[in-house]
């Protein structure tokens, strides 16, 4: 979900991603919850600037136990994701 406000310049956004691959040599899914802000002056995300948090709320295969809390910045479609994960 995005709630726009383009007079101010920005954009509010929280939602749900989600993962198929390998982490650490463990394959599965995994999803994650997100949030955070988008920067632009009009609602169209494709030149916007984004920057929030996320955290892994579950996963199924060999990610299930992953758990992990990070943030992301960058332009959309091209974002750049850290944090710290672990396995329990």
């Amino acid at each position: 979900m995005v709630v726009c406000h383009p007079n101010a310049g920005f954009s509010f956004y929280k939602g749900t991603m989600e993962f198929t691959g390998s982490v650490d040599g463990r394959v599965g899914t995994m999803t994650l919850k997100t949030n955070g802000i988008q920067e632009s002056d009009t609602c169209d995300p494709s030149p916007a600037q984004w920057s929030g948090r996320w955290v892994i709320i579950g996963g199924t295969g060999d990610l299930a136990d992953l758990h992990g809390t990070g943030t992301f910045t960058g332009p959309s479609l091209d974002l750049d994701y850290s944090g710290k994960i672990h396995f329990d």
